[in-house]
C-alpha cells in the first residue's frame, strides 16, 4: 500500500476528468488500454465521488456530466476522443473553453436525456469548482517556509539538544524530536505521491540512494557505534539549507530526519520506530524484499510491545495537544501500518511471479501478517482494501475468480465502489487494482460507468 502512516488526508485524492485533463492525458499513443501513464500508475475517481459536493439542484445534470465522460474513457462505443475534442472544444488554444451545445448533445444522444447547454455548462462548472477545493494542497512555497522554521529552531536549540540529559534537556528533545518526525512523516508522503518507491526519476542516483537506505537499516538496526548526534544534526541542517523540493531532497529529509529522531528519542520509542517505517517505506524498492518484510515484521512487533508501556502513555497524551499535523498514531496503528505495508509487498509479488508460490512459505506470511492487523487492530482502515487484495491475489493463483466475485457480490453497489476508490489511493500496483476492478465489474455489472479511468 502507498500510504506508510495516518497523517495521509482523510479524503480520497481524485479528480474531475474535464477536457484539459483528456486532451493532456489521454493522446492516440496512450489511449489503448494496455498503455500505462509514464509513472506506472492510473487515476480513478467514481460519479459518486465526483458529484457529492455539487449543489443539489445541480447533481442529476452533473452525474449525466461524469457518467459520459466515464463512457469516454472506457472508450465504449465508437466515440473517437479525437472527434468529441475537436468538436466540443472551441477553436484557439484555450482547452477549458468548451462548446456547450455540442457537449449537452453528445450526452444527450449517449445517455437518452434532454439536458440543455446552460445546464451542462452550470454542472461543469460546479464540478471544476469542486474539484479545484479538493485539490487545495501545501505549496512548495509553504512547504519550504515550514523547513525554514525548523531550521531557525534547531539552530536556536542546537547546544540544548547536545547538552546531557536533564528534565528540561528532555523536553527540549521530545518536542523537537517530534517536530522533525513529522517532517520525516510528510516528506516520506511526497515521495510516495510521487512514485518514488515504484518508478524512481532518471536523475537520481540509484547505487547512491540504495546505500543510503541499507545504511540507514545497518546503523539503526545493529550497528551502536552510530555517528554522534552532532554529526546528524549537521546533515539535517545542510538538508534543510539545500531543499529545493525535488525527490532526491525529499529523500535525504527523510533519511537524515529519521537519523536524529532516533538520535534524540531512541530507536525503540515509539517515534523511533515510525521515522524506521518511513524511511522503509520511502525506499522499499532499493531494499531486498526479503529485509523489507523482516523490518516490518519487526517494527510492528516492537510497536506492539509499546502498547502498555507508560513512557508510551505520555507521549500520546502530551500530542494530543499538539497541532495535528504533529500528533502521531498509536502504537497499535503503527503495528498495523507495519503489517499491512508486509502483507501487501508480499501479495504484489505473488501476484507478479516475483515470488514462488509454489511450496513456499510467502502467502502464509502474508496472511499471518493480516490476521496479525486484523486482530490488534480491527478498525484499521486499510484492513477492507487489502482484505480485497488477498482474496484477488489468493484468487489468481488459484485460477479460480469465484471467491473475488462472490465477495464484491456480497458487499454490494455502494460498499465496492468506494473500496475500489480507496484501493486506487492506497495500492501502488496497477496491475493488481486492474485485476480487483476486472472482478467487480464480472460481479456488478452497473458499477462500469461509476469508475472513471484514466491511464
Amino acid at each position: 500500500m502507498s500510504s506508510p502512516e495516518a497523517d495521509h488526508p482523510a479524503t480520497p485524492q481524485t479528480f474531475f476528468v474535464d477536457f484539459a485533463d483528456l486532451e493532456a492525458k489521454m493522446t492516440a499513443s496512450a489511449r489503448q488500454r494496455d498503455v500505462a501513464t509514464p509513472n506506472g500508475r492510473r487515476m480513478l475517481t467514481s460519479v459518486d465521488e465526483e458529484t457529492k459536493k455539487v449543489r443539489a439542484n445541480v447533481q442529476d445534470a452533473a452525474r449525466a456530466v461524469v457518467t459520459w465522460v466515464a463512457a469516454v474513457c472506457e472508450h465504449d462505443g465508437d466515440q473517437s476522443l479525437d472527434d468529441i475534442l475537436a468538436d466540443c472544444l472551441r477553436p484557439g488554444p484555450d482547452v477549458q473553453r468548451l462548446n456547450y451545445t455540442a457537449l449537452a448533445r453528445r450526452i444527450n444522444d449517449a445517455l437518452d436525456l434532454d439536458l440543455t447547454p446552460k445546464r451542462v455548462k452550470t454542472a461543469v462548472n460546479q464540478l471544476r469548482r469542486s474539484r479545484e477545493a479538493k485539490a487545495q494542497t501545501m505549496t512548495p512555497t509553504n512547504i519550504k517556509q515550514k523547513l525554514d522554521a525548523l531550521h531557525d529552531r534547531l539552530e536556536n536549540d542546537y547546544q540544548a539538544l547536545l547538552d546531557a540529559e536533564t528534565d528540561d534537556r528532555t523536553h527540549v528533545r521530545r518536542e523537537i524530536g517530534i517536530e522533525i518526525l513529522g517532517t520525516v512523516r510528510r516528506a516520506a508522503g511526497r515521495l510516495i505521491e510521487n512514485d518514488f518507491g515504484e518508478g524512481i526519476p532518471d536523475a537520481v542516483d540509484i547505487d547512491d540512494l540504495e546505500g543510503r537506505f541499507l545504511d540507514f537499516v545497518r546503523d539503526i538496526v545493529t550497528d551502536a557505534s552510530r555517528p554522534s548526534l552532532q554529526g546528524d544534526l549537521g546533515k539535517l541542517l545542510v538538508a534543510l539549507v539545500d531543499y529545493d523540493g525535488s525527490t532526491e531532497c525529499d529523500m535525504r529529509l527523510v533519511v537524515d530526519g529519521a537519523r536524529v529522531v532516533n538520535d534524540l528519542l531512541g530507536p525503540d520509542t515509539l517515534a523511533g520506530l515510525m521515522a524506521q517505517l518511513n524511511v522503509l517505506v520511502a525506499g522499499r524498492s532499493l531494499l531486498d524484499s526479503e529485509l523489507y518484510v523482516a523490518e516490518m515484521i519487526r517494527l510492528a512487533e516492537a510497536a506492539a510491545e509499546l502498547h502498555d508501556e507508560p513512557d508510551t502513555k505520555t507521549l500520546m497524551n502530551w500530542v494530543r495537544r499538539l497541532p495535528e499535523e504533529q500528533r502521531v498514531p498509536s502504537p497499535l496503528r503503527v503495528a498495523s501500518y507495519c503489517h499491512n505495508n508486509a502483507t501487501t509487498h508480499i501479495l504484489e509479488r505473488l501476484f507478479t511471479g516475483d515470488f514462488d508460490h509454489g511450496g513456499s512459505d510467502w502467502l502464509d506470511k502474508a496472511k499471518w501478517c493480516f490476521n496479525q492487523m486484523r486482530t490488534r487492530d480491527g478498525g484499521f482502515e486499510l484492513i477492507k482494501t487489502t482484505e480485497l487484495v488477498l482474496i484477488t491475489v489468493e484468487a489468481e493463483l488459484a485460477g479460480d475468480p469465484a471467491p473475488i466475485e462472490s465477495h464484491f457480490k456480497k458487499l454490494g453497489r455502494a460498499k465496492t465502489l468506494t473500496l475500489l476508490t480507496a484501493l486506487m489511493r492506497y495500492d501502488n500496483s496497477p496491475a493488481i487494482v486492474d485485476t480487483v476492478q476486472q472482478h467487480a465489474i464480472a460481479a456488478i455489472p452497473d458499477i462500469r460507468h461509476q469508475l472513471i479511468n484514466v491511464r
